[in-house]
């Protein structure tokens, strides 16, 4: 699978789970949420989504997807919610307007955003 073809796949993915979690079960989850992706595998992918404190479930929310840098790697989950997108959401929180997904990707030697699981597309 391309590199492309994977955001795109992860992107529907977390944007289904977002929707669904965030306003299931009748109580409704706002704020930084910490989520977990299982594969059938079983692998597990950690991540973030910043659910605005207006969604209702009712209005449609703009969706950023936040690829960090290899400075923000790491394996607890949060680490990538420590950069310069996520400090700008605490400063306005109540007003921050955007669904957001912070994925946790690892660092490899090689440079580019991979996930745990995946290996560099370059070298298959």
């Amino acid at each position: 699978m391309s590199l492309k073809n994977y955001v795109a796949v992860l992107m529907g993915i977390l944007c289904l789970g977002v929707v669904s979690d965030a306003y299931g079960g009748g109580k409704q989850q706002t704020g930084f949420l910490d989520k977990v992706y299982t594969a059938p595998d079983g692998y597990e992918a950690k991540y973030v989504v910043f659910v605005p404190h207006a969604y209702d479930g009712k209005k449609v929310f703009p969706l950023i997807l936040f690829l960090h840098g290899a400075g923000l790697s790491g394996k607890d989950g949060r680490r990538q919610t420590n950069g310069a997108l996520a400090k700008a959401i605490r400063k306005q929180e109540k007003e921050f307007a955007f669904i957001t997904v912070f994925p946790a990707g690892v660092r490899l030697r090689l440079a580019g955003w991979f996930t745990g699981g995946q290996t560099c597309p370059c070298h298959p």
